[in-house]
């Protein structure tokens, strides 16, 4: 990956952890600016993946961007532990058996 891609995603990261809640046009601009970066993996997410919901993908992006569960969790106004059950019910969808969920997710499409 490019070293301005990774200044640009970090950017990314940096501006939705700044944020206490997300709105749709905050989510909107996650997901465009996301595509750009990446290749179009919203789409290829919702391709591959179509049995995931919005919010689903909502999580995957934030993983992606390399956000750690408990930031994520912040960000989605739930406990920690309600994440953790969030994130295996997200493996279970995906259909994925590995360590990581966030290590998967950020691999993929790579």
């Amino acid at each position: 990956m490019g070293t301005n891609i990774v200044i640009v995603e970090k950017e990314l990261l940096d501006k939705v952890l700044s944020k206490n809640y997300l709105n749709e046009t905050d989510w909107e601009y996650l997901e465009h600016s996301l595509n750009l970066l990446q290749n179009n993996v919203v789409c290829k997410f919702h391709q591959n993946f179509p049995m995931l919901s919005r919010d689903d993908v909502h999580i995957i992006l934030l993983m992606r961007l390399g956000m750690k569960n408990a930031g994520i969790a912040r960000l989605l106004h739930i406990l920690p532990s309600s994440f953790r059950m969030r994130r295996c019910r997200l493996k279970r969808k995906m259909g994925v058996e590995c360590e990581s969920l966030s290590e998967f997710v950020k691999q993929l499409f790579r």
